[in-house]
């Protein structure tokens, strides 16, 4: 047998190989409205995907910056919380020692509840 001859038969074997390996991977892929409905669906949740890879890409990049500023802030205004928490207490003990007020009437004249406390 010649080369030509061999290679022909070798390029015909293939392809009816790559026929029947095509048939079965078309089978259950006919064209439905269900697989229609399905590939859209998938397409809707890949494009979803990459716009959220795409968001946490931009909050990797800032995050770190932003929780450390998020942080400082939270710390501030926990210390200024405090601050006032301690001086809402030094003016119940003025008006309780020059006014003779009783601490549940200053609490109930300002709306103070039970609970009022610094924070931890």
């Amino acid at each position: 047998m010649s080369p030509k001859k061999a290679l022909l038969k070798f390029s015909n074997a293939l392809a009816e190989q790559l026929d029947k390996a095509l048939e079965t991977e078309q089978h259950g892929r006919e064209p439905s409205d269900d697989r229609d409905a399905l590939l859209t669906e998938l397409q809707q949740a890949l494009d979803l995907q990459k716009k959220l890879k795409d968001d946490l890409q931009q909050y990797k990049e800032s995050g770190s910056v932003n929780f450390e500023l998020k942080e400082k802030a939270v710390a501030v205004a926990k210390d200024a919380v405090n601050r006032w928490t301690e001086n809402v207490w030094g003016l119940q003990s003025y008006c309780i020692n020059k006014f003779g007020m009783e601490r549940q009437q200053f609490d109930q004249s300002f709306n103070i509840a039970d609970d009022f406390d610094t924070l931890p």
